[in-house]
């Protein structure tokens, strides 16, 4: 049993070195290179990355500091952190349902023809964007549950049923809230400071960012790989380990259909499940094998939910994973999205034919930029992904498509010009963010000096940022494709910034803290004669 405790704290060195390595490369971009160089989608902020970071810092360490010492602070917090963070989770789904209707939209791209579809099939009437749903029929699920969604509003009303969406943005509100709560259980088991400090920063980054005006994959998809890694994280009590490990299958199932990266949870999962496999432990035992079941269960029932919208498909027109592996390729994008790579693909009427050309187009460009310009795509790729805490807000396609009625002239005006306005307010807002973003990327480095053994999500978390990270270097670079893992960053940087609070209280910096503390009074008259 230690022995395998050993190795797999070895494992998780190992993970931990690699994820530090590469958050230190990340970091060292963005702060001495983003500025100048030229990249897709390319936000710019009031202050540098620099400056912003140090600001955020200084703040950080200025709280922490403080609330180290507030031990009454530190008590109520342990006593009452359950019943506040329901009633808050509660609060903020409303809020942020608040926001949504003074603030919400109606985008263009992808977003106007799933919602225009699901309007469609709610009434009963036919698919008409068969070309788009047969290249992309991982929005199929979305598709289903927005029209399901539409239909419960035609019939009962739940709010603008005129425009349709917001019955939708409601629920991916109260998605939203769950996530948060799901993110500050997981770092209760580590800090209850740590979890308000997490908490705060899903606000931030998560439950207020701009998105969650936005129907689509990337806010529906957040809520699974936290649920996901909830589950794994409450296996570990031993209870009702079996239904769990299903629920945890099923999951992973419908997180694929929503959004494809969301398997890589399970992944990271089975690959730590396999490392840490006892020898000799009965097969009926293992876990994963009623985590499989789950999902051939929900494959199962899937299939059934969109039985209706599948058979207009044609399936030889699906884009697979060479087309995006193309299109991660194209330097005229720096590796996002290309509209004359779409209609390369489209070309081909079979998906062999597709293929085919799709990987003689990536040998091709590989050969045209070597390992020198290989190297720099990928860095520009880097920046792209990670270099804006927005996630790339406001740059998709034809992003404002109509502009609704102010809902009353006080807060829609103001929420509609902090959220997304050519204003001082949402310029500093989207500073914030990226300030809080940098303090994320940096924190996660505190990493590094983590020791504690039996840790296996950690061990998942790290396996799942980095095959996040790998997943956008080889495919498609989008920004948004990281807003479904902000938690597991903010996991990461919350452990890290505490591990180095701790090390700065033990070493010299925290011995001359306390020295000073202790020093000998030069009033001595004006002492507490107790404390003398």
């Amino acid at each position: 049993m230690s022995e395998q405790r050993e190795a797999h704290f070895a494992f998780r060195q190992v993970l931990v070195t690699a994820f530090c390595l590469i958050m230190a490369f990340i970091l060292i971009l963005l702060l001495f290179f983003a500025g100048k160089a030229e990249y897709s989608y390319k936000h710019f902020f009031l202050l540098g990355n620099g400056t912003l970071l140090c600001t955020v810092m200084l703040a950080a360490g200025i709280l922490a500091a403080g609330c180290g010492k507030c031990r009454n602070l530190r008590k109520v917090l342990e006593e009452h952190s359950g019943k506040a963070i329901r009633m808050l989770t509660v609060l903020f789904v409303f809020v942020q349902i608040y926001i949504c209707y003074n603030a919400y939209f109606y985008t263009g791209w992808d977003v106007a023809v799933l919602l225009s579809e699901a309007f469609r099939v709610a009434e009963g009437q036919p698919l008409t964007a068969l070309e788009y749903f047969s290249s992309y029929p991982n929005n199929i699920l979305l598709l289903r549950i927005f029209s399901l969604i539409r239909k419960i509003d035609l019939s009962v009303g739940i709010l603008d049923v005129q425009q349709g969406i917001m019955g939708i943005l409601c629920v991916q509100c109260l998605l939203s809230g769950l996530t948060g709560y799901f993110l500050f259980q997981i770092l209760r088991g580590y800090t209850i400071a740590g979890a308000w400090a997490g908490w705060f920063c899903y606000l931030v980054l998560v439950g207020t960012s701009g998105w969650i005006l936005i129907p689509y994959s990337d806010s529906w998809g957040l809520i699974f790989p936290m649920a996901i890694l909830y589950l794994y994280v409450e296996l570990q009590n031993g209870k009702h380990t079996k239904m769990k490990w299903g629920l945890l299958g099923a999951l992973s199932c419908f997180g694929y259909h929503v959004k494809p990266q969301i398997f890589i949870v399970f992944i990271a999962i089975t690959l730590v499940e396999l490392f840490r496999r006892k020898s000799g432990k009965p097969i009926y035992q293992w876990g994963l094998l009623y985590a499989l079941a789950g999902i051939l269960l929900s494959s199962v029932l899937y299939s059934w939910l969109v039985s209706d919208l599948t058979g207009q498909l044609d399936r030889e027109k699906a884009f697979g994973m060479s087309h995006y592996a193309m299109m991660g390729l194209n330097q005229q994008n720096n590796g996002g999205y290309l509209e004359s790579d779409v209609e390369f693909s489209r070309s081909f009427p079979t998906k062999e034919e597709r293929s085919r050309a799709n990987r003689e187009v990536v040998g091709q460009r590989l050969g045209e930029m070597g390992i020198q310009g290989l190297g720099s795509h990928l860095v520009r790729k880097i920046m792209t992904n990670y270099g804006d805490g927005t996630f790339a807000w406001r740059c998709e396609g034809t992003f404002f498509s109509g502009i609704y009625e102010l809902k009353n002239e006080l807060f829609s005006p103001a929420l509609r010009n902090i959220m997304w306005g050519d204003s001082l307010a949402n310029a500093v807002n989207e500073t914030f963010r990226q300030g809080i973003w940098l303090w994320v990327t940096a924190s996660s480095l505190g990493l590094v000096g983590y020791r504690k053994k039996a840790d296996l999500s950690l061990s998942v978390i790290l396996l799942t940022i980095i095959g996040t990270i790998l997943f956008g270097l080889l495919f498609e670079a989008r920004a948004r494709y990281v807003y479904i893992y902000v938690p597991f960053f903010i996991v990461t940087a919350v452990l890290g910034f505490r591990k180095t609070v701790e090390w700065l209280s033990s070493s010299f910096i925290g011995s001359v803290w306390r020295w000073g503390k202790s020093a000998p009074s030069a009033h001595p008259e004006n002492e507490n004669p107790e404390r003398r």
